[in-house]
């Protein structure tokens, strides 16, 4: 992670497409293929920026450098202690205690979060501490709950009164979760398993016996987990067995599920597909990726995720995960240092073409000063021999004078003063030696000489139509 800041987008895409990216600095979960995390399924952008306190401790397992905030180390998923110390109210997003009311990791202040306005849509209550809160939250801002894995609860509204399917309780009697309303699905789903409960409704397969629930008093099934309308556990439909059907959790009784009626035979000869041959984090036994129960422990597979591999591989996988990781670093390095040179090489470039254009501009700019430093010399030299000089033969300064005075003395006054103007004009730029405003003179006063011409004739037709009409 050291000098990660450094990278352009190109070479951060190209870090970044790697098969193993790591653990989930938010809740220690595998960072999957796609990018994502296994558990919360956050994208760990953040994870590649620096917090707003960058203080560094070591990690425990792995010795790695983290980041005093951040919860989990990136390298190896240890827990970091020190990001989960006890506050009074904890960041939303990041999961840490708040500050002098900041996050030291994102820096969003507490304030912020308390005085934000939640849609309706997105209002639900905390499932450990039942303070309202908003759903898409990953943490409890009062009690920091990881809400990513027991999401917050809301009361369901049914559909229709006279819907069959219509919730009487917020509890899954499969994991004993709280449902909610999901406005994708527009359905009620368990905030744990995912379990849509539509099975709840229908009488078990085998054995219908009734019990009373402790707690409530609710009428429910002997074999269902949970009580429907409060949550709380039946330990009947917890008894031990040799093996547990994988949809339901409850032991099997003669190799059937008393709530489905689904064999023992049929899970052990099912063919699993490839992609989703998946081992117990309990027992390492092979089982669906879509189980929600392990057929041989009963583990709760819905919230702890099964493991591609056991833990036999494990060592292994994690040695290669770690020599990847140290590749990776070798890599960042060498891209890094390949970056370095490449700008330096593209500065250096655009220096050299600088000096060669402040050169060229330079040498113009010498010529230019002797080539009009050779015109007053010559003029000078010219006009000592008793003419004008041959720079200034061409404007016929003296002419344009002239005729000035006749356009004057003759007919039209305005247009003749206006090259008698102009033309003395160009006679003092002459003396002056600045051939460009001579040159400028002489064309005002060309222009005002053949003006007052035009004029003249024009009165000249007017008068000779005047008099042949009137003739």
């Amino acid at each position: 992670m050291a000098n990660n800041e450094s990278f352009d987008d190109e070479d951060f895409c190209e870090i970044e497409g790697d098969d193993d990216l790591g653990y989930c600095q938010r809740c220690g979960g595998r960072i999957g293929k796609d990018g994502n995390c296994e558990i919360c399924g956050d994208n760990h952008k953040w994870t590649w920026f620096l917090p707003e306190k960058s203080d560094k401790v070591k990690c425990t397992n792995c010795g790695t450098d983290i980041y005093k905030t951040r919860r989990y180390c990136f390298f190896c998923g240890e827990k970091n202690e020190a990001a989960f110390k006890k506050g009074e109210r904890y960041c939303p997003e990041c999961g840490v205690a708040f500050e002098n009311g900041v996050c030291p990791n994102c820096g969003t202040r507490e304030m912020w979060f308390l005085n934000r306005s939640i849609k309706e849509n997105q209002l639900g209550f905390c499932s450990k501490c039942s303070n309202q809160i908003n759903a898409d939250d990953f943490f409890c801002i009062y009690c920091g709950n990881e809400n990513y894995i027991d999401k917050p609860f809301r009361i369901v509204t049914p559909r229709k009164k006279d819907n069959p399917y219509a919730r009487k309780g917020r509890y899954c009697q499969k994991c004993g979760g709280n449902i909610y309303f999901n406005e994708d699905l527009f359905a009620s789903v368990c905030n744990k398993c995912r379990d849509d409960n539509e099975w709840s409704y229908f009488e078990p397969k085998n054995n219908k016996n009734t019990i009373k629930c402790r707690n409530c008093g609710e009428e429910m099934y002997e074999v269902r987990r949970f009580c429907k309308n409060c949550g709380e556990v039946n330990e009947l439909a917890f008894k031990k067995g040799e093996h547990y059907c994988p949809g339901c959790g409850i032991a099997f009784e003669n190799g059937v599920c008393p709530e489905c009626g689904r064999t023992l035979e049929y899970f052990q000869q099912r063919d699993l597909e490839p992609n989703k041959k998946r081992y117990c984090p309990s027992c390492e036994t092979e089982v669906s990726k879509d189980d929600g129960f392990c057929i041989n422990c009963g583990n709760e597979n819905y919230i702890y995720s099964p493991l591609e591999v056991p833990k036999s591989v494990a060592a292994r996988e994690e040695k290669e995960f770690l020599e990847r990781m140290e590749a990776r670093k070798e890599l960042r390095s060498k891209q890094l240092k390949e970056y370095n040179e490449r700008n330096e090489r593209r500065r250096e470039e655009r220096r050299r073409i600088r000096e060669e254009a402040e050169r060229k501009r330079e040498s113009e700019q010498t010529e230019t000063i002797k080539t009009t430093a050779k015109i007053p010399e010559q003029s000078k030299t010219t006009q000592s021999a008793g003419y004008s000089g041959y720079y200034f033969a061409d404007l016929h300064t003296t002419l344009w004078l002239v005729l000035g005075i006749v356009s004057l003395v003759i007919c039209c006054l305005p247009t003749g003063i206006g090259t008698i103007i102009c033309s003395i004009g160009a006679k003092r730029a002459e003396n002056e030696l600045e051939y460009d405003l001579a040159k400028r003179k002489t064309v005002f006063a060309k222009i005002w000489f053949f003006a007052g011409c035009a004029i003249v004739l024009a009165f000249m037709v007017a008068a000779v139509i005047i008099q042949v009409t009137t003739n």
